[in-house]
């Protein structure tokens, strides 16, 4: 959560380094994801264990187009076109519209997406991008431009990404495989502290050596999580830190940091709390005012 959001000025970078975008959605039967609310299970119950990318730790993020696109005429508006064109663009093989996504999850350059569709719009578009049927993986139809680039479609979601990834994924929501949050302490901690909200990202990662108040990274730190919640002409920030220890927490390095980076700037009724080896800043500014998404 430095610097590098999303700012109004600034086309989202969709790829897999910067902003793999993976859409969240519901299985039938082992996720009930559509009356989760607010839970962060509306996300995490699709991503898997790192070990199945050979990694410790992954970055993941989340946001509700539907939900972002009734509040459009409160928010900035090059932001919301900047965003809605990058997530169009991302995947202008499916046949929606972005406010016709309701949930989207992007982790390890995989999507996973709920909404307003069409299974069988969804497969036609697939076969005028030059997509090809394989064959069914659980309850989801793959479909192939090549193994880098796999749809995998049923009446509930749509995933999008590498073969292997879409089928860990699926893994995962089918409760077969354990997920990240089983396995990782911190991201489980981080997330249970923001929850989902309008925008969310959070990740875990090995200890940091010394504190750069700019970057909003601080000694000992292990974990971050951010949900950004749009309610008509007010918007909620919550921010998660996860340390090593509790003597770990200077809240003093983390006011300064509020006072520094841009996603502050405007906000009002900053507070920095811990609890144990969790360190959380809650805010709140003027929807108008949001020009910078923590993704």
């Amino acid at each position: 959560m430095s610097k590098e959001g999303i700012s109004r000025r600034t086309a989202l970078k969709m790829s897999g380094a910067a902003l793999s975008v993976g859409v969240t959605g519901s299985t039938a039967g082992c996720l009930g994801i559509l009356g989760l609310g607010d839970s962060p299970d509306v996300y995490r119950n699709w991503l898997p264990d790192p070990f199945m990318f050979d990694r410790d730790h992954y970055s993941v993020g989340y946001l509700q187009p539907a939900e972002i696109d009734e509040h459009r005429r409160e928010l900035e508006r090059d932001m919301y076109n900047d965003l809605s064109d990058a997530v169009e663009n991302q995947l202008s093989f499916l046949p929606m519209r972005f406010r016709e996504y309701e949930d989207l999850l992007f982790a390890n350059q995989a999507w996973v997406a709920t909404g307003d569709y069409e299974v069988d719009d969804v497969e036609s578009e697939l076969r005028r991008e030059d997509f090809s049927r394989r064959s069914a993986y659980e309850e989801y139809e793959l479909h192939e431009r090549d193994e880098r680039l796999v749809v995998g479609v049923n009446d509930d979601a749509i995933l999008v990404g590498p073969l292997d990834t879409v089928q860990y994924f699926i893994d995962a929501a089918e409760g077969e495989e354990q997920r990240y949050h089983e396995v990782e302490p911190e991201f489980e901690l981080v997330t249970d502290a923001v929850g989902a909200g309008t925008f969310a990202t959070a990740r875990s990662h090995d200890a940091y050596d010394d504190t750069n108040v700019d970057r909003g990274r601080f000694e000992a730190q292990v974990g971050s999580g951010a949900t950004i919640e749009v309610d008509g002409e007010t918007t909620t920030i919550s921010v998660g830190l996860a340390f090593l220890d509790e003597r770990d927490i200077f809240t003093s390095d983390i006011e300064a940091w509020t006072r520094e980076d841009s996603l502050f700037d405007r906000a009002y009724d900053i507070e920095v709390d811990e609890d144990g080896r969790l360190a959380t800043v809650e805010a709140t500014l003027d929807t108008r005012d949001l020009d910078t998404i923590p993704l």
